[in-house]
């Protein structure tokens, strides 16, 4: 399997789209410092590192992964390069597992590129970290998961379509489902309040006033506040897609760090082993 990830990583270097998005993840994060050190309500360091893994710029990482995994491995089941590697004995499970940790090493070296022109250049103009220690790690870990999520996702999608312009547009109406799913999940969860404000009316129907004649106001149960298990199921969702553990740091949401790295795993491990299983009985012309 090293050959193969030597010559993926060989056809990688060659790519001026990988080149494109070096320059695309080193200019992002100075861009952003830039403005921000400038504008009147500055943001921190923990805001900056956030924003590699919030719903400001994950769901674009979605986008620019997908768009490297079908560039690079679209091409081979077309030009006879995926059948040569078969004939001179290279296993359909190495093809894909090396396609697999070509694409989760190539998503980490993009976004260690955002971390290093960031500690780098974006410290000094925005100050040390507020948070703990603990805190940094963990968003540092589970943001890793996450784009290794997304390159398991985008790989299975490109080594099953067979089709450059069918994976593309697979990956575009995942990632849109999964924002969707996210938004949805995380309005459910933390935008419907528990009680609404309403009018108060004594026992002849008229409406209650106070000496000054303005009308009186009462917490009354909001009939649109979702119950607890689509509670339960929305924070599920949250936890569950990538786009929705994004959407939670965006928001500082720190208290389900185990679920989401324990769903993280579970979906490499199973769009990995589905890819695998589908990509060994499919037929390679």
């Amino acid at each position: 399997m090293f050959k193969l990830l030597k010559a993926n990583f060989a056809r990688v270097i060659k790519s001026a789209t990988f080149w494109i998005l070096v320059a695309l993840y080193a200019l992002y994060p100075i861009i952003i410092a830039v403005i921000e050190n400038s504008s009147f309500e500055r943001i921190t360091s923990d805001k900056m590192l956030s924003l590699n893994y919030g719903i400001e710029w994950f769901p674009m990482q979605g986008v620019l992964i997908a768009l490297l995994c079908c560039i690079i491995f679209s091409a081979d089941f077309h030009n006879g390069t995926l059948k040569n590697k078969i004939i001179i004995g290279q296993s359909k499970t190495y093809i894909y597992l090396a396609n697999l940790l070509t694409m989760m090493i190539l998503s980490l070296a993009l976004s260690v590129i955002y971390l290093l022109v960031f500690f780098i250049l974006g410290m000094p103009l925005l100050g040390k970290f507020t948070s703990s220690a603990s805190t940094i790690i963990w968003m540092l870990v589970n943001g890793a998961l996450m784009l290794m999520t997304y390159s398991a996702v985008m790989t299975l999608i490109v080594m099953v379509s067979k089709n450059s312009t069918a994976a593309v547009i697979i990956s575009l109406v995942v990632l849109t489902c999964g924002a969707l799913i996210a938004f949805a999940a995380h309005y459910y969860t933390n935008n419907i309040p528990p009680f609404i404000k309403d009018f108060m009316i004594d026992e002849f129907g008229n409406l209650m006033r106070d000496e000054f004649g303005d009308v009186l106001l009462t917490d009354v149960p909001n009939p649109y506040y979702p119950s607890k298990a689509v509670r339960v199921f929305c924070q599920f969702l949250l936890d569950f897609f990538p786009s929705g553990q994004s959407a939670q740091i965006s928001n500082g949401g720190y208290s389900h760090t185990w679920q989401m790295l324990l769903y993280s795993l579970g979906l490499i491990t199973a769009t990995s082993g589905v890819g695998i299983a589908v990509f060994k009985k499919s037929n390679i012309k």
